[in-house]
């Protein structure tokens, strides 16, 4: 071979390690590019989760104050309701005295 062409070759395996190092930096920055939107979708991600689990729970917060709320009105009504029932019962029972000892005043 004569020395253009085996300078033509030197230059041309001089080319391709300049083309692998530059195949390689372009990998090189492809994966850190990758690894980082992986990184980024996974703080999204738990960012998201953390905002579903905040209003899941807050849900749940407002869901057990009307449980609440509900529970002690109906135990309201209910006492409501008992202690209207015994001052009934109790003026059925007063009026019965007063029949009874009516009764028993005529008698005499």
């Amino acid at each position: 071979s004569t020395p253009s062409k085996a300078h033509g070759k030197r230059k041309s395996a001089f080319q391709l390690e300049a083309e692998r190092q530059d195949k390689r930096i372009c990998d090189d920055m492809e994966l850190r590019r990758l690894q980082f939107d992986r990184q980024m979708q996974a703080q999204l991600q738990q960012h998201q989760d953390r905002i579903n689990l905040e209003r899941e729970m807050h849900e749940h917060s407002v869901q057990m104050e009307r449980t609440r709320a509900l529970v002690q009105s109906q135990a309201e009504e209910r006492m409501q309701r008992a202690q209207h029932e015994s001052e009934e019962h109790n003026r059925q029972l007063i009026l019965e005295c007063v029949k009874l000892l009516s009764g028993v005043y005529r008698k005499d």
